[in-house]
């Protein structure tokens, strides 16, 4: 494992992280080939971030499960969270990464031509929706909902065919909460009234769960 710098172009963003750089993944889909990445995975723990998060600037699209983060000066994008894999990706057996994927390009003291490339077709991609009937009314497969919790934390909830699925967000992570149960039936609309009455003791006075997207 070999310990690499990287930084955006004009300096402002700077971390490190820990790899062993066999292969870059250049992606086709809408995003990964107006910008150009050469992208490779690593764990949570093997990427650290020497600046502030404030420094950066986050971009989400589509699913809004991957987030992009950016120089807000020069623009370059670092490293990003991959999204999470669509209702067909998972039928298909693959699995969530939780990680990052670094843009190789953004290192130091690397030999871009001496990389093998792995080509990842996003364009080919598609959400493949269950039968509306399995959800409940105001819901569809692939429904993302995200709920600020009185100020304290941030939770994503999303429709996973028959069932909700709940997820705890924080600066750059998003993790699977299961201790938070939602009934399948209930309808999206209701669902910021049921995470009031479940965590309603640490709200204050006049303090409501808020829906933010």
């Amino acid at each position: 494992m070999t310990t690499y710098r990287g930084s955006c172009h004009c300096g402002r963003v700077r971390f490190e992280v820990d790899a062993e750089l066999d292969h870059v993944r250049v992606c086709d889909c809408s995003i990964c080939r107006r910008r150009g990445a050469l992208n490779h995975r690593v764990s949570k723990e093997q990427l650290r971030l020497l600046t502030p998060w404030e420094d950066l600037v986050l971009y989400q699209w589509g699913s809004h499960t991957a987030k992009d983060f950016f120089c807000p000066v020069c623009g370059i994008l670092p490293f990003r969270r991959p999204s999470d894999p669509t209702l067909q990706e998972r039928r298909d057996g693959i699995e969530p990464f939780d990680g990052w994927a670094v843009n190789v390009r953004c290192l130091e003291g690397v030999d871009l031509d001496t990389l093998p490339i792995r080509r990842i077709h996003g364009s080919h991609i598609q959400v493949a929706a269950p039968a509306a009937a399995a959800c409940p009314d105001g819901a569809i497969p692939g429904d993302v909902l995200r709920f600020d919790v009185y100020g304290r934390f941030r939770l994503e909830v999303v429709r996973d065919a028959d069932a909700w699925e709940v997820y705890q967000l924080g600066t750059g992570t998003r993790a699977r909460d299961v201790s938070v149960l939602i009934p399948s039936e209930l309808p999206a609309d209701e669902i910021a009234s049921y995470l009031d009455d479940l965590f309603h003791e640490l709200g204050g006075p006049g303090q409501s769960v808020r829906r933010i997207l």
